[in-house]
C-alpha cells in the first residue's frame, strides 16, 4: 500500500470513531439530559385561623350587617367593627339568636325568665308573643318570614305574627341558615343531622339531608351554627364531644351533599394559636365571602383548644 492510501485509511478510521462517539451521527451535539427528580406538587391551600376581637363572656350566634359584626352573648349584644374593635353594646337578658332583615338587626332575649321573644336591636319592645318560648338560633327569609328554633320545634312567623309550629323534628333544633338559591332553610339538630324546611310551605315539615351510606351532609357531631355561601356551600360548626372538645367545621356542597372537614384540631393552619375549637356555637361569613367567624364557649381545660374559650376565631378560607 502506498503512502497516500495509508493516510486515507487512517483518516477514515478516525472519522468513523468520531461518528460512533456521537451516536452514529444521528443528530450530533450533546445527548439529552434526563431529570430524575419528580415534579414538585404545590401545597394544598388550607384554612388559616386568627383571633378576632376581645374575649367575650359566653358568646352565642353572630351576624354581619354592613361592615359591623353583631354578637349575641351572655349579657346582650356586642358590636365590633371590621377590625374587631369595640363599637358599642346593648344589654338584654338571654340573647342567643340573631339575624338581619332589610339592614335591621333583631335578636332573641327575654324580659321574664323562660319567656323568650324577639327584639329589634336597641328596643325592648317585644316583636312576638313570649309565653314559654326558649329560643336558640334564628334566620330571616325574604322580606317578611322569620324562623326561630324553639326547644323541640321551630316557629315560622310572617311579619312577626301568625306563627306556624313545625314539630316532629325528632331532636332539638339548634341553628338555621337561609339558602335562597335552593329555596331552603337549613336546620341543624342535636342528633348529628341537618335538614331543611320549605320556606314557602313550612307546615310540610323537616326533610332530613344527612345520610350515612353513602355519606352525604355529614358526618356531623353535635352541629351548632350553619351559614351558606353565595358559591353553593354550607359551613357547619360542630361542637364535637359533650365537653366541647374536638369540634370542627364541615364544608358541604349544597348540590351533591359531599362533605369535607375544612378545619379541625388536625386540619388547617392554626398559626401560633391554641389548636382546636372550644365549644363552638355560632358561625357567619363576612361580606367578602372569604372569611368565616366562629364563636367559642367553654371546653375542658386539658384540651389543646382551651386557650380559644370565649373568643371569636376568624378563618380565612383557602
Amino acid at each position: 500500500m502506498n503512502r497516500m492510501n495509508i493516510k486515507r485509511s487512517i483518516w477514515m478510521g478516525v472519522l468513523a470513531a468520531a461518528l460512533l462517539g456521537c451516536g452514529g451521527g444521528g443528530g450530533g451535539g450533546s445527548p439529552a439530559v434526563v431529570n430524575s427528580q419528580p415534579p414538585v406538587t404545590p401545597p394544598v391551600p388550607v384554612a388559616f385561623v386568627s383571633v378576632f376581637g376581645p374575649t367575650i363572656a359566653a358568646p352565642k350566634h353572630l351576624v354581619f350587617s354592613g361592615a359591623n359584626l353583631y354578637v349575641a352573648y351572655q349579657s346582650g349584644i356586642l358590636v365590633l367593627n371590621s377590625t374587631g374593635s369595640f363599637v358599642t353594646s346593648y344589654s338584654v337578658a338571654d340573647a342567643v339568636g340573631i339575624g338581619v332583615q332589610s339592614g335591621l338587626v333583631y335578636h332573641t332575649g327575654n324580659i321574664t325568665s323562660g319567656e323568650d321573644t324577639i327584639f329589634e336591636l336597641g328596643s325592648l319592645t317585644p316583636k312576638v308573643a313570649y309565653a314559654l318560648n326558649n329560643f336558640d338560633g334564628m334566620v330571616f327569609y325574604a322580606s317578611n318570614m322569620l324562623f326561630v328554633a324553639n326547644s323541640s320545634n321551630v316557629l315560622a312567623y310572617t311579619n312577626f305574627s301568625n306563627p306556624v309550629f313545625i314539630t316532629g323534628l325528632g331532636a332539638t333544633p339548634m341553628a338555621m341558615a337561609a339558602d335562597t338559591l335552593n329555596a331552603r332553610i337549613y336546620l341543624t339538630l342535636d342528633d348529628n343531622k341537618i335538614g331543611f324546611l320549605n320556606p314557602t310551605n313550612p307546615s310540610a315539615g323537616l326533610t332530613v339531608l344527612t345520610e350515612v351510606t353513602p355519606a352525604k351532609w355529614g358526618p356531623l357531631q353535635k352541629p351548632n351554627g350553619v351559614v351558606v355561601s353565595s358559591t353553593g356551600f354550607a359551613y357547619v360548626v360542630n361542637q364535637g364531644d359533650p365537653n366541647g372538645t374536638g369540634g370542627y367545621i364541615s364544608k358541604i356542597n349544597t348540590t351533591t351533599g359531599a362533605t369535607e372537614t375544612l378545619l379541625s384540631d388536625s386540619v388547617g393552619n392554626w398559626g401560633s394559636l391554641a389548636v382546636g375549637f372550644c365549644g363552638p356555637i355560632g358561625i357567619t361569613l363576612d361580606g367578602t365571602q372569604e372569611n368565616l367567624y366562629v364563636t367559642n364557649g367553654s371546653c375542658l381545660s386539658s384540651y389543646s383548644g382551651y386557650g380559644n374559650s370565649n373568643k371569636i376565631l376568624k378563618i380565612k378560607l383557602p
